[in-house]
């Protein structure tokens, strides 16, 4: 996975060559020394970071074995003497113990401000060079990170190990690969590399597969399925890499066709004009690549600093190998030296240790003395040595490990403080397109994706106006007109509008640099318990107009953007006090996080109750508001189904009866209401005669007595009321009010009218009330009905 992340994170997210190679040679190569010469004292971290750098692309591209020298783990698990702490005087014999081939020394070369290097390939077995490479040329410090490796790696494959390397992996290895923002490359070409990507990942697949049934050892197997593996992801991410190519470049080609057609239309004057600007925007933008490539990126800036922090881990764990190998070389040789005191205090027969033994041959006082202090003196010698040793190689290696810290955090603070850009011409990570004109919004509407370190770290898409590009307002159309004439100035401004809108859909579809792209950002390092782990800050974006130098539009962007340094592990470049005191604040820093939030809790805790208890007062009083709201409308209701509502008792021409029946009324507002009334009665107790009122127009009445008939009264007679109902109330107090009702109906078997009056007592949604009615109809008069209403509100 390492070596993975390695090759990622160093040729860049927009990769998409592919590659072939298949290694004619299963060699075991141990990579030796990798020296500096002419060192200024802080970078003598670079010959160990292009070894690494060295090896892993080796073990990418080739199926060859790598052994790098400073891996003592692995030396000792490929010695047949495994239990040897020494692995021999010189690169040959440890080459030969490991059975290695061949072996490589790299030579790094500083020459002012500026770094080559060269590399040697030798037989293990004659001793002889097999081959050797200088690099032609030398890199600033940044480069040759960046560079260096890849340039001897595919040297070392091809013509040292006979590799066989397409030009697309020479290309990717070379890290000239992530160069494509504005690749050239046609849609035919990308396909083809789509293609071969797809072809590779079938061939790993079945090399795969035949792994088992080859005739290896168990490390050997590792090591070939780890490659394989690592390189079936690498695979992957070019794939998705090359299918975006595929659509990018056919997006360019598309808009190529459109000006090619274009251009049969367009006048000879216009043309020129168009190729003219082009030529002088390309001078310009060459120059702004020549100034740019000069200038460090945060992305070779934090390369530099993780190679540091690498390197760093290298040296401590190297001295620690060699402090472990010293003590078993001393523990060996103090193993002997009390062998041999043991032997010389044993021997009986020399003159010197006669004395310290009995007649049985025993060791007497002064003999277990004399053995006690030679003993003691050995341990004491070796425990001192090896303390002196572990002493004079901390003294030694402390003074350049401190060094390379300061610089690495001397490093970081240069990093944070710097203000960073990449611009869409310069070709180092900020891809930009704009569309052709869109006459609806009176602009031309653009693209851009930013990439950081193989990572794409944000896109966005709007709109570039007329009067952002030019510097005036789109004109209106105007119809032609001869010069002199009315409208003829109104005629020529439509005609540089349109002329403009031309000219600049051309310099687009073509991708002529005619407006830069510059996307603005810092970087700050996180913390020392991730310290591989940044945060890209994005400022803003801006657009440039080349030929004028002036900028056109700008954007606040104001993001920040979590970025991982994958090449390395995570590196904790501090000294042993830096971090026990940076691991004290921060745990009194989390403390004191934790009693916060615990208190912020607390606090959010009695809130989230007070407001529950609010809630549920607001509720209870809402609750008693609505009952008080329904009470006071007068929407009562009798219960119809478990008893009645209404019980009457009525006194009337006809005789005295019983009622039982139905009252429903509903509130119209506060003090008003309306109903029905339904019920049904019998007669309990006839009169003998019934009267009618008789009434006269001139307000005299008079009674007579009818007795006709007395004979249909009998005890079985049925009384019915069904009346419409209109009333108001006043509330006298908190649960009880009066009654006045007027109703209008079929009343007691004959139409009549009736007026009444009531008191209501009420709690909550149930009541009783005591009502009076006197109703008059046409056939029986008047009557008198005393009722009681149970009554339920909804």
């Amino acid at each position: 996975m390492r070596l993975l992340k390695t090759v990622l994170a160093i040729f860049g997210f927009l990769t998409i060559f592919t590659f072939s190679a298949i290694s004619q040679s299963t060699n075991r190569i141990l990579v030796d020394q990798s020296t500096l010469e002419n060192s200024s004292g802080n970078d003598f971290w670079i010959a160990s970071k292009i070894k690494t750098d060295f090896i892993n692309d080796i073990l990418n591209y080739s199926s060859i074995e790598v052994i790098n020298s400073s891996d003592t783990d692995r030396i000792k698990a490929l010695q047949k003497d495994s239990e040897s702490s020494s692995y021999g005087e010189t690169v040959v014999e440890l080459g030969k113990r490991i059975q290695a081939g061949r072996y490589i020394t790299i030579k790094t070369t500083r020459i002012g401000n500026t770094y080559t290097a060269s590399f040697n390939v030798i037989n293990i077995t004659t001793g002889k060079s097999e081959y050797g490479y200088s690099m032609p040329e030398a890199y600033s410090e940044a480069e040759f990170i960046s560079k260096a490796h890849g340039e001897l790696a595919v040297q070392a494959l091809k013509n040292a190990f006979n590799v066989k390397l397409t030009p697309a992996v020479e290309k990717l290895i070379l890290g000239n690969g992530n160069l494509i923002i504005n690749s050239n490359e046609s849609v035919k070409e990308a396909k083809e590399n789509l293609e071969a990507i797809k072809a590779e990942q079938a061939r790993l697949t079945k090399e795969l597969s035949n792994l088992n049934s080859a005739a290896m050892t168990s490390a050997q197997y590792e090591a070939q399925q780890a490659r394989l593996k690592t390189q079936q992801a690498l695979l992957k991410q070019q794939q998705l890499n090359a299918e975006q190519m595929v659509k990018r470049v056919q997006e360019d080609a598309e808009r190529k066709a459109r000006e090619e057609d274009a251009k049969k239309k367009r006048d000879s004057q216009t043309q020129n004009e168009i190729i003219a600007v082009t030529k002088d925007l390309e001078q310009k933008a060459a120059q702004i690549r020549s100034k740019n490539l000069k200038d460090m990126t945060a992305s070779q800036r934090i390369s530099i600093i993780e190679g540091e922090k690498q390197i760093l881990v290298q040296s401590i764990a190297e001295i620690e190998n060699n402090l472990i190998n010293n003590q078993n070389r001393m523990n060996s040789e103090q193993k002997k030296e009390l062998a041999e005191l043991d032997r010389r205090f044993n021997d009986v027969n020399t003159d010197e240790y006669k004395i310290f033994h009995t007649k049985d041959g025993l060791l007497n006082d002064t003999g277990n003395q004399a053995y006690k202090d030679e003993y003691d003196s050995i341990i004491k010698k070796y425990n001192t040595l090896i303390a002196q040793n572990q002493a004079e190689v901390k003294n030694r290696t402390n003074t350049s490990q401190n060094a390379l810290r300061q610089k690495i955090q001397s490093d970081i603070e240069e990093l944070e403080k710097q203000t960073y850009s990449a611009d869409s011409v310069s070709d180092n990570g900020l891809y930009f397109r704009v569309d052709e004109y869109d006459g609806d919004k009176s602009g031309w509407n653009y693209y851009y994706a930013f990439y950081f370190g193989g990572e794409q770290i944000i896109e966005d898409s709007e709109i570039l106006t007329y009067k952002e590009i030019t510097g005036t307002y789109p004109a209106k159309y105007a119809k032609r007109v001869e010069s002199g004439e009315p409208g003829y100035t109104d005629y020529v401004n439509f005609k540089n509008y349109s002329s403009n809108v031309t000219k600049f859909d051309s310099y687009f579809r073509m991708n002529v640099p005619y407006i830069q792209a510059t996307i603005k950002y810092t970087i700050k390092s996180e913390k020392y318990y991730e310290p591989s782990k940044y945060t890209i800050q994005l400022n803003s974006i801006e657009f440039i107009n080349l030929d004028t130098g002036r900028t056109v539009a700008s954007k606040n962007i104001n993001k920040n953007i979590a970025y991982t340094f994958s090449p390395v592990t995570a590196v904790d470049y501090r000294t042993t006090s830096a971090k026990n005191t940076d691991e004290k604040a921060e745990a009194e820093q989390i403390r004191i996080q934790r009693k916060k939030e615990a208190e912020e809790k607390l606090q959010q805790q009695k809130e989230e109750e007070r407001l529950k208890k609010e809630q549920q007062k607001l509720e209870e009083k809402l609750i008693k508001a609505e009952r008080k709201a329904k009470i006071k409308s007068h929407s009562t209701f009798g219960n119809l189904f478990l008893f009645p509502g209404v019980l009457s008792f009525y006194n009337s021409m006809d005789g005295i009866g019983l009622s039982l029946g139905y009252t429903g009324t509903i509130g119209i507002s506060r003090n008003l209401f309306a109903g029905v009334d339904l019920e049904v009665g019998k007669l309990v107790s006839e009169n003998k005669a019934s009267f009618k009122n008789q009434n006269t127009f001139d307000g005299s009445s008079s009674t007579d007595i009818d007795s006709s008939n007395l004979s249909e009264l009998n005890s079985d007679y049925f009384e019915y009321l069904i009346a419409l109902q209109i009333g108001e109330n006043a509330n006298l107090g908190r649960h009880a009010r009066l009654l006045l009702t007027q109703e209008i109906g079929c009343i007691y078997n004959s139409f009549g009218l009736g007026v009444g009056t009531g008191f209501e007592f009420y709690y909550g949604t149930v009541g009783f009330s005591m009502n009076y009615t006197l109703d008059w109809t046409y056939a029986h008069g008047f009557l008198d009905r005393y009722s009681i209403v149970f009554e339920t509100c909804f």
